[in-house]
Parts: structure tokens; C-alpha cells; sequence
């Protein structure tokens, strides 16, 4: 598994789609990454409602069981979604 760090954007700068290229950035490095260690899924630790949501939206889903409510999605997944193999 791949953990992505947090990361945000300035309140000024919300809602321009930076978050949006930052995640895809992100996975397509963490899927690039995952081919050397065999990884298979991508985690998040969103820090509020609002950073769930928008994982969400890309297709985390909560591991269940885990208090401190980390999201997961699939490389295979992700990398389909984005128009990847």
C-alpha cells in the first residue's frame, strides 16, 4: 500500500480543480511507485468531512475498523479511471 501524505490548497484557491490535478499527480506517482515494491492500493488519512468527501468523490472507500478513518482505493482502479492501463 502506497500512503499519500496530506496535502491542500490555499483557501483562496479552492474550487479551481488544483486539488483535483494534485490527486491525479499523486497516483499516477504512487501507481508508478507500486510497480517497484508491489503495491496494490493507495491509502489517505483525510483530516475532515470535507477531505472524505472529496476522496470520495475519486473513489476511496473507508477501510472499515480503522478509528482514525484512512480511505483506500485500488492502483488497477485509480489508473483505469484515469484512462491508464
Amino acid at each position: 500500500m502506497v500512503l499519500l501524505a496530506r496535502f491542500a490548497i490555499a483557501d483562496a484557491r479552492q474550487g479551481e480543480g488544483l486539488g483535483r490535478d494534485l490527486l491525479i499527480e499523486a497516483i499516477e506517482r504512487a501507481a508508478d511507485a507500486g510497480t517497484q515494491a508491489a503495491a496494490r492500493f493507495i491509502a489517505v488519512d483525510p483530516i475532515d468531512e470535507a477531505a472524505r468527501a472529496f476522496y470520495a468523490k475519486f473513489g476511496f472507500r473507508q477501510v472499515e475498523g480503522d478509528a482514525g478513518g484512512r480511505m483506500f482505493l485500488r492502483i488497477d482502479d485509480a489508473l483505469s479511471a484515469l484512462g491508464g492501463p
